[in-house]
């Protein structure tokens, strides 16, 4: 068969109890896995409250081509992005 080409999960959180960071995309034999959790989900900002979301953009094909952890603010909109996957 072929191979899904997302599979999004989100419990196992970025930071790790003894510093550092989980890694949150990898690619697999076609799949990209992706690790959706942060912690925290929201946060006060001078915008008011913001909130965490992972993006996934589809290219031809249906394949995963880049992954993002997003902020957005009701007021300010998008507020901050971190590229954390692209197709190379």
């Amino acid at each position: 068969g072929v191979p899904p080409a997302l599979l999004c999960f989100g419990h196992m959180h970025a930071p790790l109890r003894h510093g550092g960071r989980r890694r949150m995309v990898c690619e697999r034999e076609g799949t990209v896995y992706v690790n959706a959790a942060e912690v925290p989900r929201h946060r006060q900002s001078t915008n008011g409250k913001d909130f965490h979301y992972t993006i996934v953009d589809f290219g031809p094909g249906d394949r995963v081509d880049r992954v993002a952890g997003v902020w957005l603010s009701e007021e300010a909109g998008l507020v901050d992005e971190e590229v954390l996957w692209r197709r190379g």
